[in-house]
């Protein structure tokens, strides 16, 4: 009975640790792929051919960024082939050599990183989680190191794309190799209200369509938060990581700045325990387990818990379009091997034109010195305002008769879509039928206010997408 356990312990062993003879021949019936030059002095050690099915390339082709949550998904033959060398041609070596060939093979290379770049257990996420691994191995592919090759080929109307893995074991180095002969491909472009972080792995993501949230907007006391905001609506989970050089102080230093630039209102935010009070075991205790239970409610592949809790960063910032208010509650901690970023955006809609109040507008002015008037409907194409827009309108002008000492700008904007003159004219005729509406309706002395349209020379937004000329399409009341 000791003897069968011990066999089966070593069989065990030898599964988990790869312990193989590398092979001195291909195996049977194997050749390489034609357009793809083998790594010197490797051997085939598996080889299979899908005529057709489905494989998912992790990374956004446009930013070059690791994506598991929106990988490209193209459709073709699928050829695999697992090589193995000496290891003595570690995973830095092979990725240098691959590099440089696949390069002179005419492929374009998209995405190539090894180890120390990629915070992540890749060959998990790349097989399993993505159903890769469903065009199967003759060993295991993970071991001590990794690297990864994505490179792209055009070749008579077809896209040739290459994912190659590299890793190491103490007898052998594995490389994987999958080349998938596809019809020319186009990712969907997706356009998030937060930028991902620079070459950050977008790992894990959960939309949850309605639930409530509540967040912090101040340091935590003793006794936990007393400012804290109870948001209801939609909320999406997305946790990224990236490179621990990349650390909490560095992540959220580059979030700030960029919410920023993006119109994004800062609630509350710091970096390490003396700007956000006790350590990150503190926060996260409360924030996603047993204080809001946040954590499993949402899911999460990457965990709360911090390496080293003096190190992590928090973020409650604020942002509004038309239509909706969004928050965005960012959590970032040193995870050892990496840095991970819990990002939670949490999306409801804004109340009635009818509830936001003189009071609510007064706010707004005093902090930014100017505010758009939602609310305001125009027929399209045109300044004539609906009667959609008389709620808004009485308030606006509650608002004026209540600050009658001060003056303003009443500024018409549009979308970049025809040509300037006509969109200046247009600006400017909006601006004044808001102007005249406030001032012969509503009875606003015409002492207070100008009108002027500056068309799209002054965007919130990119035009570029549908959205985003919506917002850019509006009037705004600016103080004198």
């Amino acid at each position: 009975m000791k003897k069968a356990t011990s066999i089966l312990a070593v069989v065990a062993l030898m599964i988990s640790t790869n312990l193989f003879a590398q092979r001195t021949s291909d195996v049977g019936n194997s050749k390489d792929y034609p357009s793809v030059t083998r790594f010197e002095g490797s051997f085939i050690e598996y080889y299979k051919v899908t005529k057709s099915d489905d494989y998912k390339i992790p990374l956004n082709f446009a930013k070059g960024n690791l994506d598991f949550v929106n990988p490209a998904d193209v459709e073709g033959k699928i050829i695999r082939i697992q090589y193995s060398a000496k290891p003595d041609n570690n995973t830095a070596y092979v990725m240098k050599t691959l590099k440089t060939s696949i390069v002179k093979d005419g492929f374009k290379l998209l995405y190539a990183k090894s180890d120390k770049e990629i915070p992540l257990n890749l060959s998990s996420a790349l097989y399993k989680d993505l159903n890769n691994q469903k065009f199967g191995f003759r060993y295991e592919t993970k071991g001590k190191d990794q690297g990864l090759i994505i490179a792209k080929k055009q070749d008579k109307g077809k896209e040739i794309y290459a994912c190659i893995y590299i890793s190491g074991f103490d007898n052998v180095t594995l490389i994987t190799q999958d080349v998938i002969e596809t019809e020319p491909y186009n990712q969907k472009s997706i356009s998030p209200l937060i930028s991902d972080f620079t070459g950050a792995v977008k790992y894990y993501q959960k939309i949850t369509k309605w639930d409530t949230y509540i967040f912090p907007t101040e340091k935590m006391g003793w006794q936990g938060w007393k400012k804290t905001i109870k948001a209801q609506g939609e909320i999406t989970r997305t946790q990224y990581v990236t490179s621990k050089d990349n650390n909490p102080a560095f992540v959220y230093m580059n979030y700030t700045e960029a919410l920023k630039k993006s119109n994004w209102t800062i609630l509350f935010g710091g970096s390490g325990t003396g700007q956000l009070n006790n350590d990150s075991y503190e926060w996260q205790y409360y924030l996603f387990q047993e204080g809001y239970k946040q954590g499993s409610k949402f899911g999460d592949r990457l965990g709360f818990r911090a390496n080293d809790r003096a190190k992590y960063a928090y973020i409650a910032a604020e942002y509004e379009d038309t239509d909706n208010l969004y928050y965005a509650v960012i959590y970032i901690i040193d995870k050892g091997w990496g840095t991970m970023i819990n990002q939670d955006i949490i999306k409801t809609k804004k109340p009635d034109v009818g509830l936001v109040t003189a009071k609510i507008l007064t706010e707004k002015m005093d902090k930014n010195g100017h505010f758009a008037l939602g609310g305001i409907f125009f027929e399209t194409g045109k300044s004539t305002l609906t009667a959609q827009s008389d709620a808004a309108l009485k308030t606006i002008a509650d608002y004026l008769n209540a600050h009658k000492d001060k003056k303003y700008f009443i500024v018409g904007h549009t979308d970049n879509v025809g040509e300037f003159e006509a969109n200046k004219k247009l600006s400017e005729n909006r601006a004044n039928a808001v102007l005249n509406e406030l001032t012969t309706k509503y009875g606003v002395n015409s002492e207070q206010l100008k009108a002027y349209g500056i068309a799209n020379l002054s965007p919130v937004v990119s035009n570029s997408t549908d959205k985003g000329k919506s917002r850019n399409r509006r009037v705004e009341i600016v103080e004198q």
